[in-house]
């Protein structure tokens, strides 16, 4: 049996966007690419800022299960999954795509390991632009199918 390949993108969610500079003396934890362990897939450390001192590329809010792909160097696999509740509404890098997966649709470990996958890395990397700063956009990112399991598999 062959199973359906839709758009990651049609199985997620759309991230809100957040600017912690809207909150200037509250502090927050920044998730950005240093932070991730890009062979280990995990997330190392998520500095605590204060909302002045906000980069600009703090704005994504993410959630507990999210799955964030860099967009910068795809190459490179720099994914990880948001495996911590303490940083369930914390903010990440505009440097990430943001993949919130519909519970009912799709597993968020399934997507997080699918990621890891040098066909997905294939896909991704066929919309590299830029040559000094190699990136992909999220509707680059979010337009790679992925093999989707029936529910009785």
């Amino acid at each position: 049996m062959t199973w359906p390949t839709p758009p990651i993108g049609s199985l997620c969610e759309n991230a809100v966007q957040r600017d912690p500079r809207q909150c200037p003396d509250e502090f927050f934890r920044y998730i950005d690419i240093s932070s991730i362990d890009r062979n280990r897939k995990t997330i190392t450390e998520a500095a605590s800022i204060i909302g002045s001192d906000a980069p600009s590329r703090a704005r994504k809010e993410v959630r507990y299960a999210d799955v964030l792909v860099s967009t910068v160097r795809p190459n490179l696999n720099t994914i990880a999954q948001i495996d911590d509740t303490a940083l369930d509404g914390e903010i990440a890098s505009t440097g990430f795509c943001v993949l919130r997966p519909r519970s009912v649709l799709l597993v968020s470990r399934y997507l997080f390991y699918y990621c890891q996958t040098p066909l997905f890395i294939e896909e991704v990397t066929k919309s590299v632009r830029g040559a000094h700063y190699p990136a992909v956009s999220d509707t680059d990112v979010k337009s790679v199918r992925i093999p989707l399991p029936l529910p009785s598999e």
